[in-house]
């Protein structure tokens, strides 16, 4: 293995930090490891992130790491942290689920207007940025110098010295005309946030040169191109339809740990979905020239399972087997809090219980409710824009009950690859094509 023939991609996920290693179509190496603390949607120091990325880097072997020649992180979209003037955190990382937004989301939906979607490509919801910027601005407005941006921007600052915002963060934050990946001026300044955003830096641009310090923590070598991913979702399709292994027409079922999030990805499909505000169109954030994507999300996702399994008091990979031993048929409906759930909004309900309910009829109604889900919005997408296949990622892939559930009603192949760390992939991949590495990953 010779030098500068790997590239190294990062994911900054909800759970934890995942990273993978690629030489043209061949995967030489994965790792993850789990941030320590709470659960998600917990709020983490900056640190945390920075920590976690160096332990799991370092636990690629080290042949590996001596090829690396150039590197992408992406991470969760709508995730947000406050630096000062010298790049040194004023907030933790408000993660993308962050109970704040709910409660700027009525000031930040009367700057938009009534039509999100079209003015910038992004709905106002939870997981969106700006009700987090516009929360994190009221704290950090009388800092001089201070700065907003997402946690792989500040991670990135951390790799190379440079602080610039990717354009791919950009999108989902909400900050962007839709038709172009310009700020949009009126509406920042409308909430007061033009003077905290830092210089723009376009998907696939080199952002800087791995710095000694960073590469040395790292055990990469110095001066490596670091370059500017999208967001998890579209990073992992791109993944995804850089493969040979796909058709043009690819349903990405990501069953993540706070929603479900389904992406088609086709070339000439312009969505304007601006009535239902889980939908956004991703421009720009795709390889192939004119490319769109659809996308759509669905409240019901994994953080179910780890409400569950803080109430049963056991891990998520023992609900299969639990859900298996079932006596009651007895439908259930659960009612999980939307936000916070091991904050201070604990409150949820079971209705249709029965003499017989027990752990495992529990088990079995949130494992069909993730799966439930998906299939929704994989009927609506695919009512949009057809797809060949359906490839399920994310930790909710990992269950047979929901696996088999989404088989028998998806009508068309369906492939889960939860086992396979996509969004660390689809970084890797913008790392190679940018910087001439060769990039066609096989999945």
């Amino acid at each position: 293995m010779t030098a500068a023939e790997v590239a190294l991609g990062v994911d900054l996920g909800s759970h934890g930090v995942r990273v993978a290693a690629a030489r043209g179509r061949e995967v030489l190496a994965e790792a993850s490891r789990l941030y320590p603390g709470a659960l998600p949607p917990a709020r983490r120091p900056l640190e945390t992130y920075w920590r976690t990325l160096v332990l799991v880097v370092r636990d690629l072997p080290d042949e590996v790491r001596a090829a690396v020649g150039a590197m992408a992180v992406a991470a969760i979209r709508g995730s947000v942290v406050a630096l000062g003037a010298d790049g040194e955190p004023l907030s933790e990382v408000l993660p993308d689920f962050d109970v704040v937004s709910l409660e700027t989301m009525p000031e930040v939906r009367a700057a938009v207007g009534a039509a999100p979607v079209a003015r910038t490509g992004c709905p106002v919801f939870p997981l969106s940025g700006l009700p987090k910027l516009s929360h994190l601005m009221r704290r950090t407005v009388a800092v001089p110098g201070s700065r907003l941006v997402g946690p792989q921007d500040a991670v990135n600052r951390l790799l190379t010295g440079r602080l610039a915002m990717g354009v791919g963060v950009a999108r989902r934050l909400g900050i962007l005309r839709a038709e172009t990946a310009e700020p949009d001026g009126e509406l920042l300044g409308a909430l007061g946030l033009s003077h905290v955003l830092p210089e723009l830096v376009a998907i696939d641009e080199v952002v800087g040169g791995l710095l000694p310090e960073a590469a040395d923590a790292l055990g990469l070598r110095h001066g490596i191109p670091v370059v500017s991913a999208p967001g998890d979702t579209p990073v992992a399709l791109r993944g995804l339809a850089d493969s040979p292994d796909f058709a043009s027409r690819v349903l990405l079922a990501s069953l993540s740990t706070t929603t479900v999030t389904s992406v088609v990805s086709a070339p000439g499909v312009a969505a304007r979905l601006a009535g239902d505000l889980t939908y956004e169109v991703l421009r720009g954030d795709l390889s192939a020239p004119g490319s769109r994507a659809v996308e759509g999300g669905d409240g019901t996702g994994m953080f179910q399972v780890d409400w569950l399994c803080g109430l049963l008091r056991c891990r998520a990979e023992e609900l299969d087997a639990l859900a298996g031993a079932r006596v009651s048929d007895a439908s259930l409906a659960i009612d999980t809090p939307f936000m916070d759930v091991w904050g201070t909004g604990r409150a949820g309900s079971i209705e249709g219980l029965v003499r017989e309910t027990g752990p495992a009829e529990l088990a079995f109604a949130v494992l069909a409710a993730v799966a439930d889900g998906a299939i929704r919005m994989i009927e609506r997408l695919s009512a949009h824009s057809a797809p060949d296949i359906v490839v399920l990622a994310g930790g909710g892939a990992r269950s047979r009950t929901v696996r088999s559930r989404i088989e028998a009603a998806a009508g068309i192949p369906v492939l889960s690859l939860a086992d396979r760390q996509l969004a660390a992939l689809g970084a890797a991949v913008v790392a190679a094509r940018a910087t001439g590495i060769p990039a066609e990953v096989a999945a």
